[in-house]
């Protein structure tokens, strides 16, 4: 069943962030509700260089299931990044279905390859 964004029991949302503690990364399964121990094994790695910042995140392959070792399995998927300076939101998304609220539907289309 889907809730009233669109969303289903099947549906991830994963956010990563440099916060004052420093790198975190967490499923958001609502509104202010974060589950960090299903990817208490995940890499994040932040760097800001000349003035830009790079993030990298590798997830173990559990912390994605049901794709868990699945290569060739198609499933949607969207990007959204957050830029918050002088209290402006800048966002860049590929995909969509993020940053105008939150519809799987309109995720794009992936294939997981080995």
């Amino acid at each position: 069943s889907r809730n009233a964004e669109g969303r289903g029991p099947d549906d991830y949302e994963m956010a990563m962030a440099l916060t004052p503690k420093g790198p975190d990364v967490a499923y958001i399964r609502a509104p202010n509700e974060c589950d960090r121990s299903a990817l208490s094994r995940a890499q994040v790695m932040v760097r800001q260089d000349e003035g830009f910042m790079t993030y990298e995140l590798a997830i173990p392959w559990q912390a994605i299931a049901p794709l868990a070792g699945e290569a060739g399995r198609q499933f949607s998927m969207s990007i959204l990044i957050n830029n918050v300076d002088d209290g402006h939101r800048r966002t860049l998304e590929w995909g969509g279905g993020i940053g105008a609220g939150k519809y799987p539907s309109r995720y794009v289309p992936v294939v997981l390859e080995k």
